[in-house]
């Protein structure tokens, strides 16, 4: 048959169909014949499969010039479109049981007759390589990267004329004839044909007419599709709709200028001032909301407040008029760890600012008679001011444990000159730094109308730590405010009036910070640097709960079983804050009241034993004591104190 120049190409340059799709080569394989279109062309065999399945039934396979599959089985024709639509077809009329496969990977009905092979790796990946006949793929021998090249009619003209059995065992290529010519980087040399090769091995055979050897080119692994069946792998061909593109979308909105007449038309000063007003009534309204807002929230009004006193420590002594000191060595009820003197070394003024500095004992006495044989009477030195005599003696003694309290400080006190009740105190400090320092300012009852402590009650406006900002029981950036009351010390229902505010960016001993507490028959308040910035509200008018209805007490103690009598039935409803309070500034240190919890921060004593617990302090001195100050900064310092009191009557308007 004559061949043009292209027509002796590879596989990969045939010449695409009609639709746009390569289509492959014509092959003639016995069993079907036709002819191409167009003058001078001569009668070509299609590629053809024929084989009976299990039941008898006849059933071929025609590849068209088109590229598409024909298959008939009896009478019934189809016509598939791809060789992947054949190949399921084949799968469905073959099931299971009628095809045997063999080890090499090839594929025979019941009847033993060889139909086509699942590709065989007969050779490692990536470097397989496989040839096609009219869309079927068969293994050939690997190439290296500089033969990627087709094998072309001048390769395959070295074959003889002879009809050709290109089969697969071993990817050697068997011949019909007494010659054999070995196809490129073919791993066997002058093979022949051997009878029932093709049965044994599984392979497929192709008589292939030495004129039609441009049908049998390489092609790489990634020029063909996977396996889609169990029945062969083939090439996949992609219809003619592939090349369809959608059309670019093209708007329809119009492309003139959108005509806005209202904004052409002037509107008149009127329309103008008729739409503005709602808004400037609606700014107006939020900067008066505001402004009467925080008028209202940042002072308070000083009608009905009278002065009481004021010291901005001006002098260098502290003032005598005003303040006492509290001198004792008996932890004020807190077991705190401390010596309150009157000594100018822990209490003074300087530079305008009241000064109270934590100093060790050991300043005064020796280190030795800290922990043992050393006796501190208070009374007989007629220091003492606390009523309870075991507050003003002590004596160190090793064996059990008691030691003398090894820290000296001050506690400073209005409770013999000026007491409120209702007003207002303000005070401006900086507080101390250290582990275990305890600045407090507070208010206590002059009188104790409603019984001993807490049944009269106790006014916490401040309370603070010396602990760095890392220690988790809350350190020297944080304030706590807190009422204490109850019917007695067992049922001290601190905790629901309790509250914290930390300090934004910096720490109370950092700087100067004002503190305030405004109290009222309806309510009481605390706050830090400005009012807005609230630390603690409680609610006493009319409306709110009776100190006695929120402390939730039971009808029993669960002591003595005695029964829990109110003791402000004959109070006001903000009772027991109804009456006069003085106020006291003091540092302390340590204490096992819980106001320093167990197991926080590596506190060096245990609250459950507070016998031993100054003795446990006092011998971890070497890791404390290290963080604690030389100067003043381990002390508090206050350079203001103002405090005012109703001046007519002890109610509000």
């Amino acid at each position: 048959m004559p061949q043009s120049d292209k027509s002796r190409q590879s596989h990969n340059s045939s010449p695409p169909s009609k639709s746009g799709v390569r289509r492959p080569p014509a092959l003639n394989i016995p069993g079907h014949r036709s002819r191409r279109g167009g003058p001078g062309d001569t009668e070509e065999e299609q590629p053809s499969i024929s084989f009976t399945n299990a039941n008898g039934e006849a059933y071929s396979v025609i590849g068209s010039e088109e590229g598409s599959i024909s298959s008939s089985k009896g009478s019934a024709a189809r016509k598939h479109k791809s060789t992947k639509q054949w190949a399921e077809d084949v799968e469905r009329e073959l099931p299971s049981p009628v095809i045997e496969e063999s080890r090499n990977g090839s594929v025979s009905t019941a009847s033993g007759q060889s139909m086509l092979s699942p590709m065989q790796q007969s050779f490692p990946s990536p470097e397989r390589r496989h040839s096609t006949i009219g869309g079927v793929s068969l293994p050939v021998s690997p190439t290296t990267p500089e033969r990627k090249q087709s094998l072309t009619a001048q390769t395959l003209a070295s074959l003889p004329s002879a009809m050709k059995n290109y089969s697969r065992p071993n990817s050697a290529l068997e011949v019909n004839d007494e010659k054999t010519e070995e196809l490129p980087d073919s791993p066997r040399k002058n093979a022949t044909a051997r009878p029932g090769m093709a049965e044994r091995q599984g392979s497929v055979a192709f008589d292939v007419p030495a004129g039609e050897k441009k049908g049998l080119a390489y092609i790489n692994e990634e020029e063909i599709s996977p396996p889609r069946s169990s029945l062969g792998s083939f090439s996949d061909r992609r219809s003619s709709t592939s090349s369809y593109r959608r059309p670019i979308f093209q708007s329809r909105r119009l492309t003139a200028p959108v005509e806005k007449p209202w904004l052409l038309k002037k509107r008149t000063m009127r329309e103008r001032w008729v739409s503005a007003f709602p808004l400037i009534g609606l700014v107006i309204g939020i900067i008066g909301s505001a402004f009467i807002t925080w008028r209202g929230v940042s002072i308070l009004p000083n009608k009905n407040l009278c002065l009481v006193f004021e010291d901005n420590f001006q002098g260098d002594t502290i003032n005598s008029t005003i303040w006492s000191h509290e001198v004792q060595v008996g932890g004020f009820g807190n077991h705190q760890f401390e010596w309150a003197t009157a000594d100018s070394s822990e209490s003074f003024v300087a530079n305008g600012s009241l000064y109270i500095i934590p100093q060790l004992t050991e300043t005064v006495v020796q280190p030795a008679d800290i922990t043992d044989g050393y006796t501190l009477n208070l009374t007989s030195l007629g220091q003492c001011t606390s009523t309870n005599s075991s507050d003003c003696v002590i004596t160190s003694n090793s064996t059990l444990g008691t030691i003398l309290n090894p820290v000296r400080s001050a506690f400073l006190t209005t409770k013999n000159t000026h007491s409120i009740r209702y007003g207002r105190v303000e005070i401006r400090a900086k507080m101390p730094v250290g582990d275990w320092i305890w600045p407090r300012i507070w208010m206590l009852p002059k009188d104790n109308v409603y019984g001993d402590w807490p049944a009269s009650g106790e006014i916490d406006i401040l309370e603070s730590r010396g602990n760095d900002i890392t220690y988790t029981g809350n350190g020297r950036n944080w304030m706590t405010s807190t009422l204490h009351w109850g019917p007695s010390s067992s049922y001290d229902r601190y905790w629901k009036t309790r509250n914290v505010r930390m300090t934004e960016q910096t720490t109370l001993s950092a700087d100067y910070h004002k503190i305030g507490f405004e109290w009222t028959d309806k309510y009481m308040y605390m706050w830090l640097d400005n009012r807005i910035r609230q630390v603690m509200f409680i609610d006493t008018s009319a409306n709110a709960k009776t100190f006695w209805n929120r402390g939730d007490f039971p009808e029993r103690d669960s002591d003595t079983q005695e029964l829990l009598v109110n003791p402000w039935t004959e109070g006001t409803h903000s009772a027991p804050f109804d009456q006069d309070f003085y106020l006291n500034i003091n540092v302390a240190v340590g204490g096992t009241n819980g106001w320093f919890p167990d197991d926080v921060g590596d506190k060096p004593w245990v609250n459950t034993a507070p016998s031993v617990a100054m003795r446990d302090f006092w011998n971890k001195k070497d890791v404390w004591y290290n963080t604690w100050p030389n100067s003043t900064a381990r002390g508090m310092a206050i350079d203001s104190v103002k405090m005012y009191k109703k001046c007519s009557a002890y109610t509000t308007d």
